[in-house]
């Protein structure tokens, strides 16, 4: 970008009120040339204002990614040994949209969805420990009803050979 000639009106005025007139660029420059006589007490021409509001908008939009990217780098941070890294990277990227868009509200719910998925995934491995858990549980069980059915056999009634049988069966559970 070069250098502003020193005697330029806009580009001489305050950082607030360049970032004022800025924003009201999407009326139209002849109106914009008549707010920043009337507002601001800066007389200016239609063809000076729209080179001023090209290079600002450039020196804006740099402004902008420069804090986006800060932003994202700080989310990333934040994340950092709470989420996996592909989590991260994701929260990091979708940090950079929401600051680039200027939307927080697409961070929030973009950060909600990749915690919920998160939390999904750490919900699935403790579902899978307690499935295994179950079925053990459940083979236990089965070998224990087979040794209470083979220590009562066809006898009719428990002797203390049986007892100890079932006794030791019943401790298997």
């Amino acid at each position: 970008m070069r250098k502003h000639r020193s005697d330029s009106t806009l580009w001489n005025l305050d950082e607030d009120v360049q970032r004022q007139i800025y924003e009201l660029r999407s009326i139209s420059l002849r109106d914009l040339v008549k707010a920043c006589a009337e507002k601001f007490d800066t007389p200016t021409s239609i063809a000076s204002l729209s080179v001023w509001l090209r290079e600002k908008h450039v020196e804006m939009c740099a402004e902008s990614r420069a804090a986006a990217i800060q932003f994202a780098d700080s989310v990333e941070g934040d994340a950092a040994g709470k989420v996996d890294k592909a989590v991260q990277a994701q929260l990091g990227q979708m940090a950079f949209d929401a600051a680039m868009t200027k939307d927080p509200q697409l961070l929030r719910t973009a950060y909600g969805l990749l915690l919920d998925r998160q939390r999904v995934d750490n919900d699935s491995g403790t579902l899978k420990l307690l499935r295994d858990k179950f079925e053990d549980q459940k083979a236990r069980n089965a070998q224990a009803a087979d040794a209470l059915k083979s220590a009562l056999g066809g006898k009719g009634g428990i002797t203390p050979e049986t007892r100890a049988k079932i006794e030791e069966a019943l401790n298997l559970l």
